[in-house]
């Protein structure tokens, strides 16, 4: 559901951000995160046909892709300021999302405890990450909004004057 809901989201923020460099890679995060969830929902269906092991490569190499472009600044908005700090929690999240890709194309169990370990890992720092900037960017939009109403602004539904 992870991949899903952030291809949802993904393809959203690629929508309403068309003047945004990034957009492209954006766009492509999105489909890649698709088919891994997609791929992951499916997996019964599928284990007949492709097995553990191609399944395990795939959702592995679509957390590789999201992680690199995690990594590249394919999720950030260059409208928006961006302390450095929070640059660096993008990066971690990449480099986890990675790690997680790497030890799923080596292993060829699910049940390996080793990757159960780094699953977890990138669960609790990768989404705690991911919750605080969420929480700091619906902060900084309700500052602007706030800061432009008593300005007279008019900032409409995506944020933008």
């Amino acid at each position: 559901m992870y991949w899903l809901l952030g291809s949802v989201l993904t393809i959203r923020w690629v929508v309403r951000s068309r003047d945004v460099p990034g957009r492209r890679l954006g766009a492509l995060a999105a489909g890649i995160g698709t088919l891994t969830a997609l791929a992951l929902l499916a997996r019964a269906p599928l284990h007949d046909v492709v097995g553990t092991g191609a399944l395990l490569d795939l959702v592995g190499a679509g957390a590789i892709a999201i992680g690199a472009m995690r990594i590249l600044g394919g999720f950030r908005d260059d409208d928006r300021e961006e302390a450095p700090r929070h640059r660096g929690n993008s990066t971690l999240v990449g480099v986890l999302d990675i790690g997680l890709g790497i030890a799923l194309i080596l292993t060829s169990d699910q049940t390996s405890t080793w990757v159960r370990y780094v699953a977890a890992a990138w669960g609790l720092v990768g989404g705690t990450l991911l919750l605080v900037d969420a929480l700091r960017l619906r902060s900084n939009g309700s500052r602007r909004r706030a800061s432009a109403r008593r300005r007279g602004d008019d900032l409409g539904v995506g944020g933008r004057a």
